[in-house]
């Protein structure tokens, strides 16, 4: 796996995201700019929508424009559904697990 992500992450490669990169980040920018001074920001959830719109912009070629709508994506919901089942499964006992992958054999 490591030598498959160090062709796809090359200075090279890098630059070539590089541009769909800056886009993304001008539109976390430009929401925060829209909303105002006055306004509040949940930094933790623009940089989600950040980190993720530019994953899959630059490995998918896919836009799914988070910025401009409060909802996540359905991917990003799915996405993070999957990321608290790992986290919850991490702590089950090994026995437990293994129980739970003869049942669904």
């Amino acid at each position: 796996a490591r030598r498959t992500l160090n062709r796809a992450f090359t200075p090279a490669s890098i630059k070539n995201m590089f541009d769909e990169m800056l886009d993304i980040t001008s539109q976390s920018v430009l929401k925060w700019a829209r909303h105002g001074p006055e306004s509040s920001i949940n930094v933790s959830a623009d940089f989600m929508r950040l980190t993720l719109d530019t994953i899959v912009l630059t490995a998918m070629d896919t836009r799914f424009n988070s910025f401009y709508h409060d909802e996540y994506h359905p991917f990003f919901q799915h996405f993070g559904a999957m990321f608290a089942e790992i986290q919850k499964r991490s702590n089950w006992p090994a026995w437990f697990t293994w129980m739970q992958w003869r049942a669904n054999r």
